[in-house]
């Protein structure tokens, strides 16, 4: 009779996953998680040198499969190299995305993808109807991020060589901070297997200006990637972004100028140094909005520079990226709505093109909810979590946007704090993604209610 019972609630849960998209990916999301804390509360996981809790565990576990890079504990010395493997591998799933695997064990075995993973799939990665051509793109696309990594590994490995060779940790350890600094990058985790991050060893020009191409790269997302090399591949040398899609353009002008404005901001305001270097504001400026890697001491920030970071990591990188945020398409949307209210026009647009009406109701949705999460998320670490108000905001929004900058608040938080910021970059990877999902799937209402004046302003 139990196996009877059993057999039926697993029948059930499958065909609902088979029909929910956003049920199947958060659940991917979740199983990754717990997959990966298991494995990092095993003892071949961990030093034994510093104490790891299972509570660190599976943050550590979040935080990897979330792309975020927040850390309890001090990744180098709590993990060995078998946790460090484990990170590695969460990193990427979380970073090319769990459905991405998914279709790729599809395309490996031969059979046909089912239509809610096309659904969730052209979601996620394809800014349209892709049909039948979802497996040829897929394929495309994980050769461009195999290849990005590749060269970056080749790099960075070249560059930490004779570093390491002075220091007596050899060759091989070079080779795999390489493969972990890549990978890490490319997917805007920020994890390190450096103790201060970026402001030891790798703290060097040419290492510095690869770990930002790479997370660059990794911001802009997976079908941004495709057009660029597509346009590469074919011989298509475009007069700037005018031949690209919507997206694209979107994304690329965006993109650069947020680099821009954000770098010479934080150049103006400090990055924690007297000589305000010029370097570390533009690579702020990159890591801020996207991956979390810090060249310097973060603690040391002035409350301008600390505002403007916040703003940077509430707007992420691209939508089918690695990063989080409320993404550059929707900051473009947004802004692009409120200049055509200020001019008093009906219609949207951006480069010409008209902005549906059901796509503003998603930005404005996805911007109205994020900004509740925060701010309420910011209120709930205040009464469990004795800090600054600006450090407190800083982590909500680091956690939230996964990018995994800190003021210094992680190693210190409590139980509670931990579990709602663990919750917070669940929600910040995985909640943006399965919204949309059900927005697209849900019945508008056809009640139609009486106007009413409400006064404001």
């Amino acid at each position: 009779m139990e196996h009877a019972r059993w057999r039926t609630w697993t029948v059930t849960m499958a065909r609902r996953w088979a029909k929910s998209p956003n049920l199947l990916l958060a659940s991917a999301f979740a199983a990754a998680i717990a997959l990966g804390g298991v494995l990092l509360c095993l003892p071949w996981s961990q030093t034994g040198t510093v104490p790891v809790s299972t509570l660190d565990a599976f943050f550590t576990a979040v935080s990897a499969v979330c792309v975020t890079g927040l850390a309890v504990v001090n990744t180098p010395e709590a993990f060995s190299p078998f946790g460090q493997c484990v990170i590695l591998l969460l990193v990427e799933a979380g970073g090319l995305g769990i459905m991405t695997f998914a279709a790729i064990a599809h395309w490996i075995i031969g059979r046909r993808l089912p239509l809610s993973y096309q659904s969730a799939l052209e979601g996620t990665l394809y800014p349209r109807d892709v049909g039948r051509q979802l497996r040829r793109l897929t394929g495309r696309i994980l050769k461009i991020v195999l290849i990005a990594q590749t060269v970056g590994v080749v790099i960075v490995w070249l560059c930490l060589l004779p570093i390491h060779i002075a220091d007596g940790r050899g060759v091989l350890f070079a080779l795999w901070s390489a493969v972990f600094h890549s990978v890490s990058a490319f997917c805007n985790a920020g994890f390190s297997l450096y103790s201060d991050s970026l402001s030891g060893p790798m703290r060097s020009g040419p290492l510095l200006l690869v770990v930002a191409l790479l997370v660059v790269v990794g911001g802009l997302g997976h079908w941004v990637l495709y057009e660029l090399a597509d346009s590469w591949r074919s011989g298509d040398r475009p007069r700037g972004v005018r031949r690209f899609s919507l997206h694209t353009r979107v994304v690329l002008w965006v993109s650069g100028g947020l680099l821009l404005v954000g770098g010479l901001a934080l150049w103006a305001c400090g990055t924690g140094d007297r000589e305000h270097n010029l370097v570390d504001a533009f690579f702020m400026s990159i890591s801020g909005r996207t991956a979390g890697f810090n060249p310097r001491d973060m603690s040391g920030l002035p409350l301008p520079s600390i505002l403007i970071l916040c703003l940077l990591m509430f707007v992420g990188g691209a939508p089918g990226s690695c990063a989080g945020g409320i993404k550059v398409t929707g900051l473009a949307i947004w802004f692009a709505r409120l200049r055509s209210s200020l001019r008093s026009q009906s219609d949207v647009s951006l480069f010409g093109f008209a902005i549906p009406p059901e796509l503003l109701w998603k930005v404005r949705m996805l911007i109205g909810l994020a900004v509740i999460w925060i701010t309420g998320g910011t209120l709930l670490l205040s009464i469990v979590q004795a800090a600054p108000l600006e450090t407190i905001l800083f982590e909500q929004v680091s956690a939230f946007a996964t990018t995994g900058l800190s003021l210094g608040l992680t190693p210190e938080l409590t139980g509670p704090a931990q579990l709602w910021i663990m919750l917070s970059m669940y929600v910040g990877r995985v909640g943006p993604l399965t919204i949309m999902f059900w927005m697209a799937h849900a019945n508008p209402s056809t009640v139609q209610h009486p106007y009413g004046k409400v006064m404001i302003g």
